[in-house]
């Protein structure tokens, strides 16, 4: 174990929020369900937003942890910039002072603690994981507060440099697929070949024009 860093339980650290939402009526509020949530990257999708509400919801606030209890594997973890109301099937979390919330936020986005949940839900259908599990998660964490947010500082700086390389091999996707397609145009409309190229063609004892073979394979059809 590093200098200054302690062994602990998740239920030291953070604490289950079991504050509900029971609209009297229909009511629209910001509302966070597990589609909402991108698995493994902890980001909110655009979709998500005010919804109608009519049965009972979890509410939580700005800097809780929301966490997908059914089928963990799909690693579903959101750090709320908002307060609303989501899932009952999504366990809200509240961090002690003892932590930085991004920190723990991180931490449940980690392979290790998503491998662990994993391993300990019950049920086939709909697999879960119990609070219990969840809060008795053994992990170790640097006692400083400002340790704890230098790590964070350099994992979002590490996964900024992710995001900008996945956003340049899309570009180069894009742009990849956009030549193709102009290969496969130029082709097909007889602009490919240079006419140094096509005269060599011809000399070719299997040379048919384009034409001819389209109009062969008609009447073959």
């Amino acid at each position: 174990m590093p200098e200054g860093w302690k062994q602990t339980q998740l239920e030291k650290v953070i604490k289950l929020s079991k504050e509900k939402y029971k609209p009297e009526n229909e009511e629209d509020i910001f509302y966070i369900g597990l589609e909402h949530i991108e698995k493994g990257s902890g980001r909110l999708l655009k979709h998500a937003g005010l919804a109608k509400i009519r049965t009972l919801k979890n509410k939580f606030y700005q800097n809780q942890i929301l966490y997908g209890k059914l089928r963990p594997y799909l690693n579903k973890v959101y750090l709320a910039n908002e307060e609303g109301v989501c899932s009952t099937d999504i366990l809200v979390f509240s961090p002690t002072e003892e932590v930085f919330p991004k920190y723990i936020y991180w931490y449940m986005l980690s392979r290790k603690f998503v491998n662990e949940m994993s391993a300990k839900t019950s049920g086939v259908n709909l697999p879960r994981v119990s609070t219990k599990n969840i809060l008795k998660h053994k992990l170790i964490l640097p006692i400083s507060i400002n340790e704890q947010k230098e790590i964070v500082k350099e994992i979002e700086s590490r996964f900024s440099v992710c995001d900008k390389l996945d956003e340049s091999i899309d570009q180069s996707l894009e742009k990849a697929e956009a030549l193709r397609q102009s290969i496969l145009k130029k082709a097909f409309e007889g602009e490919l070949l240079s006419d140094e190229e096509i005269e060599a063609c011809k000399k070719e004892p299997d040379w048919e024009p384009a034409e001819n073979l389209l109009e062969r394979i008609k009447k073959e059809k």
